[in-house]
């Protein structure tokens, strides 16, 4: 009842390995909990970040219809000032002035499009780190879940080898 190849040692060597793995088993809960909080914060991040590039988004599509429309105006202001120069005086310096100062305005108004294009080219690279961090840690997790199986049927494989022989 109590020798080596006796029911109850083979009992108490079975409970012996289910204790064992149950208590591996759990490290690798734990672990597999901290992975899904991180991913969990990668989200919150995610999500944050999202809505700031829709927020921008937005802003950018508004700046452009504002932006379009003066545009068309001053457009429209410099073919004007066109006409109005072929039938002007010698008061060239006047008409002069006003294109210098037109000129200005849409020069001021290009310097602006180059640093709202500087700050979406910046939100998109952080928006992309971003992503790629979740996906560093959702790999991580998947390599830690496929190791464990991997062992988990060596371990099932083996024992059953050894029981076989």
């Amino acid at each position: 009842m109590v020798n080596e190849d006796s029911i109850l040692r083979k009992l108490i060597d079975e409970l012996n390995a289910v204790m064992i793995e149950d208590r591996k088993f759990q490290e690798i809960i734990n672990k597999v909990e901290e992975n899904i909080q991180g991913l969990r914060e990668n989200t919150d991040i995610l999500k944050d970040s999202s809505r700031n590039v829709s927020e921008a988004s937005g802003s950018l599509v508004e700046y452009i219809n504002k932006e379009e429309a003066f545009s068309t105006g001053v457009e429209k202001l410099i073919n004007r000032l066109k006409e109005i120069e072929d039938i002007k005086d010698l008061n060239g310096k006047f008409w002069d002035d006003i294109e210098r100062n037109m000129k200005h305005g849409v020069d001021i108004l290009s310097e602006g499009n180059e640093q709202l294009l500087k700050d979406i080219e910046k939100l998109d690279d952080q928006f992309n780190n971003r992503m790629n961090q979740s996906f560093i840690n959702l790999d991580k997790v998947l390599q830690a879940m496929v190791t464990e199986h991997h062992r988990r049927m060596s371990d099932i494989t083996d024992r059953l080898n050894g029981d076989n022989e």
